[in-house]
């Protein structure tokens, strides 16, 4: 009997060999084309995507920048309530001693 990797080895030179290229069928050059097709629209796609949501970010930054002052301002003054609560810290490090607990617990 041969020995398989010669085996394959034949094989592989026969494949490199035999099928270098793509014969020129209709059914493939046509395949190809849209595969072309379908990749250029998708292209234009994205693209288009891309554009209409920076133009909404363009037309929406009025409010997102009033957004983000109101943001500013409720986190400004929830800052300066805990600054002057200690009993807030006192809560906030209870939840954080309870959260490490439980995923110690979790985690065995």
């Amino acid at each position: 009997m041969s020995d398989p990797d010669d085996l394959d080895a034949q094989l592989i030179a026969r494949f490199e060999r035999e099928h270098t290229h793509v014969p020129a069928e209709p059914f493939a050059a046509a395949t190809l084309r849209e595969i072309r097709r379908r990749q250029q629209r998708a292209s234009r796609l994205r693209t288009g995507l891309r554009v209409a949501a920076l133009l909404v970010l363009i037309v929406a930054s009025p409010w997102l920048i009033a957004g983000v002052e109101e943001l500013n301002v409720a986190l400004d003054a929830s800052l300066y309530w805990t600054a002057h609560q200690p009993v807030a810290w006192v809560f906030a490090a209870a939840g954080v001693v309870a959260l490490a607990g439980v995923r110690i617990l979790r985690s065995r």
